[in-house]
């Protein structure tokens, strides 16, 4: 019997240490810059911080880029949300809230666990501004004195590409949510075979 209870220790403890090996190489990944990440940083998409999401872990190894992530997209959402306030067309303002209200909810995720930064970068990095930045000129264009021919024919345009974005903020948080359950299956796999390995213990 006590050889039996010693191989179902190490068995324990080599999915213990494999689990740990896996964050850890995940953990890694995210730390490596994104090539995204270079080129929105080269055509100046950044912006200053500003006040917004708190991590959970201040601990965790990409908290202090994570915490900058989310202050930026708290601001750039904020800004959008004005937009949409003053907007007379309900129908393009509660797209641009749905908007809004996704990213708010990657940002969430973000928020409980830093590692899927890297899952989501480009959704920082290039969608959430662009789309910050197209509605800056449709907001522009909609309450200019002057409404000519082509700047109506450059507003549908920017209508037109809302479901896209819409589309493209749900894929993003989407992976972050296969990423929570991937992480919680392996919790729960090696719960069980814990469970598992004291019944057989007693």
């Amino acid at each position: 019997m006590v050889p039996l209870v010693l191989l179902l220790l190490i068995i324990a403890a080599a999915m213990v240490l494999i689990i740990m090996l896996a964050k850890q190489q995940l953990t890694r990944t995210a730390d490596q810059p994104s090539s995204a990440s270079h080129r929105a940083k080269a055509d100046g998409y950044a912006l200053p911080e500003s006040p917004g999401y708190s991590l959970a872990s201040a601990e965790h190894p990409l908290s202090g880029r994570a915490q900058q992530a989310l202050d930026t997209a708290g601001q750039q959402l904020t800004r959008l949300r004005t937009i949409a306030v003053r907007l007379s067309d309900q129908e393009v303002a509660a797209k641009i809230h749905a908007l809004c209200t996704t990213s708010e909810s990657i940002s969430e995720k973000i928020r409980q666990n830093p590692s899927g930064l890297a899952l989501v970068q480009r959704h920082y990095d290039y969608y959430l501004p662009t789309a910050l930045g197209l509605m800056e000129q449709y907001d522009r264009l909609i309450h200019s004195e002057i409404y000519t021919k082509e700047m109506e024919f450059q507003v549908k345009r920017m209508e037109s590409l809302l479901p896209g974005l819409r589309s493209h903020f749900d894929k993003y948080y989407r992976k972050l949510v296969r990423h929570e359950l991937i992480d919680i299956e392996v919790e729960v796999n090696t719960l069980e075979q814990v469970m598992r390995s004291e019944r057989v213990t007693g």
